[in-house]
This record gives structure tokens, sequence and C-alpha cells, in this order.
């Protein structure tokens, strides 16, 4: 019976191995993490093991394991295999097992910034590549060294996350060339006429950035100022382009003798002008573009009718000059006449100018003087009277009262296809 017992015990000592498998067989001593320029980490973890035990399942950290090495106190080595969560270790008896593989898993690289992660069960040691700099942290160390030039962080158990460049005086050095390349290129365009705030605002910010040692950011800014100057200037060529062509067809237009609307779309041109001496190339791209159109929509005045025209033209000079000899109050009509007066007859109210310039306060000097000049004519008047008193174009006329109008201070009618101004009821006593 002594015999049977005796056999069975020594039988059952070699049972426990199918449930050697718990974390509670072996003590992690030690973990330390050489990373490689290239991104390749060599892992080394030192562990105590229970000796009782045949085999023991130790978790690892990367999931590409390669050179995997695995010995015992001895110095002896160790077989194992693969589990999905990381190897199965005979460990013979061993009372302390050293393991050390390579892995390519525990880093990421995007562009010029590395990133190191890993979830350590113990305090831990990370050492750098040789150059590398770190920016930014998940956790204060508990140590941070450099010996011959490679950095030593050690870091509590938990999440670790590393951020790092590597060779940042090369970094320096392409943010000096990019800063100097976007300088370079914004000055020539400038010195083309061509308005590129937007990009030598970028530029300010890249310099800004590489004062402050942030040369990643600064040689990105610096790209992206180039960018957009490069952008900014090819607008402003198509524009430039299409300003003359629209030019181009207004001219043939006017060679053939097609004047029938041209001059409303004269105007517009000058206001696509305008939009290009503002820097605003997509809108004057735009508007030329529908003036290239309009120039090439025009048609003849009906009638050929030499003799015609010329008294058109002399009844409506006598017309104009009568009425405006009139208007300034050196012409009398003689009684009964007067309902063949071009300008339309409104009630006569006061202008309350201070009411206008309160509620309007971005009106412009030109623009405060175009209105007092139309109060004193009784609050309205022609757009050719405003042009004659200021002596202005009449594209910069159009444009200054259709502003005025777009705000709400003047009011527009037609009157016998004349623009007549007056301003706003509201602004009336």
């Amino acid at each position: 019976m002594r015999k049977v017992v005796s056999s069975l015990l020594f039988f059952l000592m070699f049972l426990p191995t199918p449930c050697a498998l718990a974390e509670e067989y072996y003590t992690p001593l030690n973990l330390f993490f050489n990373v490689y320029s290239n991104g390749v980490t060599e892992v080394v973890y030192v562990l105590e093991t229970d000796p009782t035990m045949v085999t023991i399942e130790i978790p690892l950290f990367g999931k590409q394991i390669d050179n995997l090495v695995i010995q015992d106190d001895e110095g002896l080595f160790l077989d194992s295999s693969p589990t999905p969560s990381g190897i199965s270790v005979d460990t013979l008896g061993s009372t302390d097992i050293n393991i050390t593989y390579r892995t390519s898993s525990l880093t990421a690289k995007s562009e010029l910034i590395w990133t190191f992660n890993v979830s350590a069960p113990i305090l831990s040691t990370i050492r750098l590549p040789l150059g590398a700099i770190i920016f930014d942290i998940s956790d204060i160390p508990t140590d941070l060294r450099t010996v011959e030039g490679r950095q030593y962080v050690t870091m509590n158990a938990g999440e670790i996350s590393l951020f790092y460049i590597i060779n940042l005086p090369d970094i320096m050095e392409e943010a000096v060339a990019e800063l100097r390349d976007a300088e370079s290129y914004i000055a020539q365009v400038g010195a083309q006429g061509i308005i590129v705030v937007e990009a030598e605002a970028l530029l300010e910010q890249a310099q800004d950035a590489f004062e402050s040692d942030q040369y990643l950011e600064s040689k990105q800014l610096a790209t992206f100022a180039r960018a957009r100057a490069e952008t900014i200037s090819e607008k402003a060529s198509l524009a430039s382009e299409m300003i003359e062509s629209a030019e181009n067809a207004l001219e043939e237009a006017r060679d053939d003798g097609r004047t029938l609307g041209l001059s409303e779309v004269e105007v517009r041109l000058q206001t696509a002008k305008d939009y290009y001496s503002e820097g605003l190339y997509t809108e004057a791209f735009n508007l030329a573009s529908q003036v290239y159109q309009e120039a090439g929509d025009t048609e003849k005045p009906r009638g050929t009718n030499t003799l015609l025209y010329a008294g058109v033209v002399v009844i409506a000079t006598t017309a104009m000059s009568v009425y405006y000899l009139y208007s300034k109050g050196r012409l009398k009509f003689p009684t009964g006449l007067e309902k063949e007066v071009e300008r339309p007859s409104h009630e006569v109210r006061v202008i309350d100018l201070e009411k206008i310039f309160r509620e309007n306060t971005s009106l412009r000097l030109d623009e405060r003087e175009v209105i007092r000049f139309i109060a004193e004519r009784g609050g309205e008047a022609f757009a050719n009277e405003v042009r004659e008193r200021f002596d202005i174009p009449r594209s910069s006329a159009w444009r200054l009262l259709r502003r005025m109008t777009n705000e709400g201070i003047l009011v527009e009618e037609k009157v016998e296809n004349k623009s007549f101004y007056k301003i706003n009821e509201k602004y009336r006593i």
C-alpha cells in the first residue's frame, strides 16, 4: 500500500504542467527597451520564475517577434513555443530567465516624427537612438539622462508613449532652406505687383516658429507659404489674361459699331480691374469673363440714317443743355411748359444728414460729400449730375452710388433710361 501511495505522489508531481500558465508563476524583475534609428526595438526582459514549474506562459511586447533568445540563470538556452499573447517557455526548474528579442511593432513614424508605445508591467527604461530629441512624453519620467549621445528614459509601469525626432540638425537646415526659398519666391511675386498678403502671413508664422525652435512646424509653414503664393500668382495671371481678352472684345465691338449696351459693359470691366488692383483675383476673373461674353453679344443700334443720328444727337445735346441751365436756376420755362421737365417732382422735405452719418459710420469722405450734394438738391439727383459736380469718371460715380444704394441710403429710379437717385424716405424729416 505504501508503494502505491509513493508512486501516486511521484506521478502527481508532474501533473501541474498544464495548469502552469498563470502570471503567479513568474515575477518581472527588469525591462529594457533599446530603440534603433530604423524603428526596430531590442527588448531585454528578466523574470524570476517558480522552479517547481515545468512550463510557463509569458506575454511579450509587440506582435512581430524576431531573433528570440531565452536563457536561464546559468546561461543555458531554453525552448519555447508561440502563444496568442506571447510565448510558452519550458523553464525546466529555472529560478530566473532572460528573454531577448527584436520587434518593429513598438514604433511608428509619421513624416519626421517617431512614436514609441508600450504597456509596461514594471518600471522600465527606454534608450532612444543616437541624435534623437524628445518633444513630447505621456508622463513624467522617473529618470532622464544622456549617455554617449543617447537618451535614457526611465518610466513607471503603465501605458508609455514617447514622441521624438532623429537628426534635428538636418531638420534645422531643411527649415532654413525652405524659409529662404519661400521668402525669395514671395518677394519675386510681390515685385510683379501681385498682392500676396496671405502668403506673407504664413511666411511670418514660419519665421516665428523657427525662432521658437519649432523647426518642423517652421518648415511646414514655409512650404505652405510658397504654395499659397504660387496659387495666388496663378489666379492673378488668369485674371490678367481674361481682363485683356475682355478689353480686346470691347475694342472689336466698338470698331464694328456694336455699341448698343456697350457703356454698361465697360463699367463692369472697370469693376473687374478694380477687383484685380485690390487682390481679388477670383472675382476679377469671373467678372472679366462675363464682360468678355457680353461684349461679344452686343449689337449695332437700329437704323443707318446718318442724318437721323445727327438730328438725334443735336436734339439730345440741346435738351441736356436746357435741362442743365434749368437745374442751375439759370433758365425759367414760360408758363405752361413746366410739365415737360424730365426731373420727377417730389414733395420737398428736409434731409436729416446727422441721422444718415450716425447710422452709417463706415461712409467714406467722398460718399459723405455726395450725400450732402444730393441733400442740397432736395434729396434727389441724376447720376450724371453727381458725376459732373465732382468731376469723376462714369464708372467711379456708378460704383459710389451703387454702394450707397446697397446700404439703403439711396433709392434708384429710372427716368427715361437715366439713373435718378433720391435719399431714402426714412432719412427725411
